[in-house]
């Protein structure tokens, strides 16, 4: 019936209830486990000397100048823990540049 609606331009609000507000601090608890799996505490924070992340960190839109260079010295550290080497950004990057060469 909801292909039928979508076919007929017919479009239909899904309402995730109450709880899904709160989907994004759900998420970002798992993320923190998960960083915690692959020693983060140790090797991400005391080697590049950055703070720990909260558990409302990238839930919470707050500095996102600081967030995304929060975020992409995190996915350089990955791709480095994956073997690839990778150098880790500098704040004051181009975003646009440290997007294309994360995705490379």
């Amino acid at each position: 019936m909801t292909e039928e609606k979508q076919r007929n331009g017919d479009t239909e609000e899904v309402d995730g209830g109450p709880a899904l507000v709160f989907m994004p601090f759900v998420v970002m608890d798992d993320l923190l486990d998960k960083l915690k799996l692959l020693d983060y505490d140790r090797d991400f924070v005391r080697q590049l000397r950055m703070k720990p992340l909260s558990r409302h960190y990238f839930a919470i839109p707050t500095n996102p100048g600081e967030q995304f260079h929060v975020f992409s010295c995190l996915t350089s550290w990955l791709i480095r823990k994956c073997g690839k080497p990778f150098d880790t950004p500098q704040e004051f990057d181009d975003p646009n540049t440290t997007d294309r060469k994360s995705v490379v």
